[in-house]
């Protein structure tokens, strides 16, 4: 079956997954079709992905640098690190598994079911919540302006190179906490509406 967007904001929606298919958020996804495309290519880049943010958080447990930042914290502070740590890492793991291999199914029917109500309810046109898209805008500013300062902060603290302060820290992590986050907020918005 093929999607015919009506509306802007399922418009938005569709790039809105595309800027995320890249960061294997969303599955990759032929809205024209409305079928999931090249699933084998994503499985490997899911599978690859997944491998190297393991190796990655071995190479930086070992790190010294990290230890002389645990050496220094309370352990309060170090035991609520390694939580955060973990659920934060956990949850960049499950979505990129659940958009590599799990969820195609339901994505297809939400945006089935979005298309045909807009087609049953005669909408002509719903535009996306101007307020939500400058809020997608001012998030992105204000994180990358925060990791800016941070990444600042770790090299000149901790006396390393770029690389590694990022290898340190969980921005990546964050980053796909906050994409999850804004993709659950559109999706929540543009049913809200309909239903309103």
């Amino acid at each position: 079956m093929k999607l015919q967007p009506t509306t802007k904001d399922i418009l938005f929606l569709r790039h809105l997954c595309t800027y995320l298919d890249y960061f294997l958020i969303t599955p990759w996804y032929d809205f024209n079709q409305n079928e999931a495309k090249n699933v084998t290519v994503k499985k490997i880049c899911g599978c690859v992905f997944v491998a190297t943010k393991l190796v990655w958080v071995a190479f930086s447990a070992l790190d010294h640098n990290l230890h002389k930042f645990y050496a220094k914290a309370l352990i309060s502070q170090q035991l609520m690190y390694a939580f955060i740590g973990a659920c934060v890492i956990f949850l960049l793991i499950l979505t990129v598994c659940r958009s590599s291999f799990l969820g195609v199914d339901n994505w297809k029917t939400i945006l089935t079911n979005l298309d045909k109500f807009d087609t049953k309810i005669k909408i002509k046109e719903m535009t996306m919540s101007k307020s939500f898209v400058y809020a997608f805008v001012l998030q992105q500013v204000m994180y990358f302006t925060l990791v800016g300062y941070l990444m600042y902060l770790t090299c000149k603290i901790l006396g390393v190179p770029i690389l590694k302060a990022l290898c340190l820290t969980l921005l990546v992590d964050v980053y796909y906490e906050l994409m999850t986050i804004v993709l659950a907020m559109s999706l929540n918005d543009n049913i809200r509406r309909r239903y309103k």
